[in-house]
């Protein structure tokens, strides 16, 4: 059947003066045997001779629903997956469709004689993506 093993570890941390404890849990749950041991069983026949069959089929049925949650889990991660394949697919659509309607408004605005206001239109726009993509780059996770 079901084994737990729970640990508890603590540790004094100090750090520029400063004195911490640091506590760190671990529970470790190991499910991995669907019958009971050998022992248990003949015990247990020995309450209820039918009890062979009632633990078969609980077995079959917790096997099931592990088969069925697998499964679910697999189905859930790839619907996850594909929407975030769809959301960037659009998102750098949307972005470069904008880039482009800049690049044409900045080009529209230099060919009617509004050179300064054409220049200054899309060399914004330039610096902005670069603001972006820096921006975004040096802000990542600190658990990366």
């Amino acid at each position: 059947m079901t084994k737990h093993k729970k640990t508890t570890k603590q540790t004094q941390v100090s750090r520029q003066g400063a004195v911490g404890h640091q506590l760190e849990r671990t529970e470790e749950i190991d499910d991995s045997s669907l019958l009971p041991e050998a022992e248990e069983i003949e015990r247990l026949s020995n309450i209820d001779p039918d009890i062979m069959n009632w633990l078969k089929a609980r077995a079959e049925k917790e096997q099931d629903f592990r088969h069925t949650y697998n499964t679910e889990r697999v189905r859930v991660f790839d619907s996850t997956r594909k929407g975030e394949f769809w959301l960037n697919f659009f998102g750098l659509s949307f972005a470069y469709t904008f880039l482009l309607l800049i690049a044409g408004l900045s080009f529209l605005l230099i060919c009617k004689g509004e050179i300064i206001t054409g220049s200054i239109f899309s060399g914004g726009f330039v610096i902005a993506i670069i603001g972006i993509l820096i921006t975004r780059n040096t802000n990542k996770p600190k658990d990366q």
